[in-house]
């Protein structure tokens, strides 16, 4: 993960807002009971990032090397809960999709997680702790030689 593109990717985000509201946004409830809201597959979704970041504590963002504001194509996000010291649960899966974009916006509850991408067999892994009521900084995942999804 590199922090140094984030402020390009945001200034990106800011500069699209002039070009109007795009529709391609997905939204929806994961399986844990997790709203997201999924989008980047048109210039016009950072739009809908701005809007939809405040009801969303997480923001995962998905470049590649070759086209850093394209979405890639076969990229798996998967969001995992760890158990707390009570739990004698196993770790649960909450979020597991294929992306069709370059962000995800995911509401999580206070707990341990573990942010994991899939592209192309290579694993990158992202241990996340997050506080009732608290907004991490986003997490930006870099994919080498990605190429950019088809127009």
């Amino acid at each position: 993960m590199n922090s140094n593109r984030i402020p390009c990717l945001l200034a990106a985000a800011c500069a699209a807002l002039a070009l109007g509201v795009g529709a391609a946004v997905l939204t929806g409830t994961s399986p844990a009971g997790w709203p997201y809201a999924e989008g980047g597959s048109d210039p016009q979704d950072e739009t809908q990032l701005i809007a939809r970041r405040a009801q969303h504590n997480l923001l995962v963002m998905v470049a590649g090397h070759a086209a850093p504001l394209q979405p890639v194509q076969g990229v798996r996000l998967r969001i995992t809960q760890q158990p707390g010291p009570a739990d004698q649960a196993v770790p649960r899966p909450g979020y597991d999709r294929m992306l069709t974009g370059s962000w995800v916006l995911v509401d999580l509850p206070g707990g341990q997680y573990d942010v994991d991408l899939l592209h192309r067999g290579r694993l990158q892994r992202q241990p996340l702790s997050i506080s009732p009521g608290e907004q991490p900084p986003a997490l930006v995942f870099y994919v080498d030689s990605a190429q950019a999804a088809p127009d």
